[in-house]
């Protein structure tokens, strides 16, 4: 029997295909069902994991790459300090309901699934309608009202806020408060790449210009930064040729101002976004607005670091941060200008300390490395430029986890690519 119809493999297809239709199965777990989206598909992981174990055959040992071997450390470093160091009660429910355990499994799944072409153009054709579909109700929401297709529960504890300066969660609110971003970047990248090597240009111009839109209207700058990943994208596949590259670099830009000029006339406030979100206006200029934060976070870092620089402080803070507790010592540094450290990287070491935060940039060093060096073999570098969008999204945000929907997707067709290369290798012999 092929091992694309083992039950381990038609397993994980499945999981990964819930993945891949997460906005929807979100919506139905959570919003109809009352249960947790990423709760119930880590339970699936740990079941596929484990179906994986028991019918490995002999010879044939589970795959377990470095990089996935230093995100295991990681994720163990990370239970050592939230239950040693911190001297915490564990509960089993820990082990679903944390997301670095969730992007540990589905490490374990991608590398071991067996695809094929077909399965992949259910996914790629699944995940074009839905991000059509984002961009419909974001655009909408912008219109409508930030209630529009959005979870009470997510209302509530992230607020609407105005035309101008509310975040704006699209179809993902049902997911988690990065699935906006996460959910939705990769795969614009992914199938603009696409596009591009089906030489369907004006679709493609199209492509991209909805996909920066989407990221505009979310108003969450990280996500913008992600969205203009897609000239690197442009860049890898034009670099022979950059007079096409320099074509797109001055043609979207201005089709993309046209866009928010037009826009902004029926009422959809997209220059003030532009200038309160994007340029700071309101606050003096963005380095004395969202940038203050980030010169903030060096200055406040470099205060409590140095008390606890091998180990670590521990998850004591907001977000990432941590759980509610309060550090005095880095409230006091923040001086009431922030909630939290707003560079991820300097969160990373403040709260997991040198041997935390050198574990978590080798599982990305290698990580990037194969994704790179596959990008190479097979000319496809979406996924590679996907991932990179986690690790440039760390400078602004706090997250360690890429247990989402897009990340996921750019993994999966990383190694679609790379084995459809490998294959067609072997036939050429």
């Amino acid at each position: 029997m092929s091992n694309y119809y083992s039950i381990p493999n038609k397993f994980n297809r499945f999981i990964i295909l819930l993945i891949a239709l997460a906005p929807v199965v979100a919506y139905i777990l959570l919003g109809i069902l009352k249960t947790d989206y990423n709760k119930n598909i880590t339970v699936l992981m740990y079941f596929g994991v484990i179906l994986l174990f028991f019918y490995a055959k002999n010879g044939k040992p589970i795959k377990f790459p470095k990089y996935a071997f230093f995100y295991l450390l990681f994720t163990i470093y990370t239970y050592i300090s939230e239950f040693y160091f911190l001297d915490r009660d564990f509960k089993t429910l820990y082990l679903v309901s944390n997301p670095m355990m969730s992007s540990l499994l589905i490490l374990i799944i991608i590398e071991n699934i067996e695809i094929r072409t077909k399965y992949m153009n259910i996914i790629l054709k699944s995940s074009n309608i839905l991000l059509i579909i984002a961009f419909v109700v974001i655009l909408l929401q912008q219109i409508i009202g930030f209630e529009f297709m959005t979870d009470p529960d997510y209302i509530e504890k992230w607020g609407g806020g105005d035309l101008v300066e509310g975040r704006l969660p699209s179809i993902y609110s049902y997911i988690s408060s990065f699935a906006v971003g996460f959910g939705a970047i990769p795969i614009f990248l992914i199938i603009s790449e696409i596009l591009l090597k089906s030489k369907k240009n004006n679709k493609l111009l199209i492509y991209i210009l909805i996909g920066l839109l989407y990221a505009f209207l979310t108003k969450a700058r990280w996500i913008m930064l992600n969205g203009l990943l897609i000239f690197l994208v442009l860049y890898f596949n034009h670099r022979k040729n950059l007079t096409i590259f320099y074509k797109y670099l001055i043609l979207v830009p201005l089709i993309m101002f046209s866009s928010l000029v037009f826009l902004d006339a029926y009422g959809l406030k997209t220059i003030s976004i532009l200038e309160e979100r994007v340029l700071d206006k309101g606050k003096g200029g963005m380095t004395k607005g969202s940038g203050s934060t980030r010169l903030l976070a060096f200055v406040a870092f470099n205060q409590v670091y140095w008390d606890n620089p091998i180990l670590g402080r521990g998850n004591v803070k907001y977000g990432m941060a941590g759980t509610g507790e309060q550090d005095n010592k880095l409230k006091k540094a923040l001086a009431r200008k922030s909630s939290q450290l707003h560079v991820g990287y300097l969160s990373l070491f403040y709260i997991y300390g040198l041997v935390g935060g050198l574990l978590f940039l080798l599982f990305l060093y290698f990580i990037l490395k194969k994704l790179y060096e596959n990008a190479k073999k097979t000319n496809y570098y979406g996924p590679f430029v996907a991932f990179l969008g986690f690790a440039t999204a760390n400078l602004t945000l706090v997250t360690f986890t890429f247990f989402e929907m897009g990340l996921i997707l750019a993994l999966l067709f990383d190694k679609f690519y790379i084995n459809k290369f490998n294959k067609s290798k072997i036939d050429r012999l």
